[in-house]
């Protein structure tokens, strides 16, 4: 695959050559700041894009959630890939 060129096909680089991407990986690796909507681009454009939703305790004590992306049809994905990667 050629370098990626945008935050999409970064972020879609991204999914298909590592398996459980976090949203602060993606925040200070990328940074891609509006995680969601990168992800909902990609999910529209046909990639199935699971999220699962991680608790934990934040430095206050506070629970809170952030979301672990797994791409699920990669070969499908890298099709899209050269498509946005222009």
């Amino acid at each position: 695959m050629t370098k990626p060129n945008n935050q999409r096909a970064e972020l879609l680089h991204l999914l298909i050559t590592k398996d459980n991407v976090t949203t602060k990986f993606i925040q200070t690796h990328l940074f891609i700041l509006n995680v969601t909507s990168v992800i909902t681009y990609l999910r529209r454009k046909g990639c199935n894009i699971l999220c699962n939703s991680i608790q934990t305790k934040n430095r206050y004590g506070r629970s809170v959630k952030y979301g672990r992306f797994n791409l699920l049809n990669k070969s499908e994905a890298k099709k899209l890939y050269n498509q946005i990667n222009k």
